[in-house]
């Protein structure tokens, strides 16, 4: 996955959140994650420290 694919499948994490709030903590979890993945190599990625910024 590129990292613009990365911050859209974070994003429908975290949207799929407000369908259903039971999924929060396995979706954040898995949000925050993949995002944390992409700043360990792309530290200054603009989309991915902002997604992070919202959910972190």
């Amino acid at each position: 996955m590129n990292i613009d694919d990365i911050n859209k499948r974070a994003k429908l994490l975290i949207d799929e959140t407000w369908q259903d709030s039971s999924k929060w903590h396995q979706n954040f979890d898995e949000a925050k994650k993949l995002l944390e993945g992409v700043l360990d190599t792309s530290p200054n990625d603009e989309s991915t420290l902002i997604n992070y910024g919202t959910i972190g």
